[in-house]
């Protein structure tokens, strides 16, 4: 049986034209700000920081027998011993939070919301009946 040959076969490809590409618009910088106070807030922050602004000292006091990892927005900021207090210089927003160093896969961590007017944080040891021990943080 003979085959039949398609004429889509025997087509030529057509001939490519080249095309005209448009002008690109021109480019606009412009400056994107973070938050909504503005570029100044951020500078005069900083400023504030390194100049050694006195309301941007948070001081952390841990009244346990146990160690903990401290946070600011993720980011460790020191691990406080037992019955140790330390001053950390940071700006007051987000949160703060703490984690025991226990060996324990099953470990809570303490939380709490920081503003500026928040000059103190304890992490202290409740006993609740007999054999419950709870770790809490509270602002002073």
């Amino acid at each position: 049986m003979p085959m039949k040959t398609s004429n889509a076969l025997a087509r030529s490809a057509p001939t490519w034209r080249p095309t005209i590409e448009p002008e690109s618009p021109p480019t606009e910088t412009k400056p994107r700000r973070q938050e909504s106070a503005g570029w100044f807030t951020r500078v005069k922050n900083r400023v504030k920081l390194a100049m050694g602004g006195d309301d941007e000292d948070l001081r952390v006091v841990n009244t346990t027998a146990v160690s903990w990892h401290v946070y600011h927005k993720s980011h460790l900021l020191g691990i406080l011993d037992p019955w140790e207090a330390q001053v950390f210089h940071l700006r007051k927003s987000g949160n703060i939070n703490a984690r025991p160093q226990l060996e324990s896969d099953a470990v809570e961590y303490l939380l709490i919301d920081l503003s500026s007017r928040i000059q103190s944080i304890e992490i202290y040891r409740r006993q609740m009946g007999e054999s419950v021990d709870i770790y809490e943080m509270r602002a002073a």
